[in-house]
């Protein structure tokens, strides 16, 4: 089974970077896909380094977003926390329709042993 993508808003806060070792410790289970933080950019490159499924972060100015490392879609601004969410709505909707593809399979099968 595929880990679940996560976007986690404010990584380099107390509460996201408990979110992260949380994550770390089931990556069969959690992947991190996305990512926000307000200025610790050090902090951030960090989890970037640890984490190689994160494909988008959001960062609070423009200014910031050139000290960011890793291959990785750099976002700013409230714009850029828009994209990630709509980054984990799309995914979200990707997996929910790949659940609801499997169900209907599993439907389907089943009428046929009636």
């Amino acid at each position: 089974m595929c880990p679940e993508k996560i976007v986690v808003f404010g990584i380099t806060g107390s509460i996201g970077l408990n979110t992260e070792k949380v994550i770390s410790a089931f990556p069969d289970n959690y992947s991190i896909v996305g990512c926000s933080c307000g200025k610790n950019i050090e902090k951030l490159n960090e989890i970037i380094t640890r984490h190689s499924s994160i494909t988008d972060v959001c960062v609070t100015d423009d200014s910031s977003k050139y000290n960011v490392k890793g291959r990785v879609q750099v976002h700013s601004g409230e714009e850029g926390l828009f994209d990630l969410l709509v980054l984990w709505l799309y995914r979200s909707m990707t997996t929910l329709r790949m659940i609801t593809f499997h169900l209907k399979s599993i439907s389907i099968q089943s009428n046929r042993l009636y």
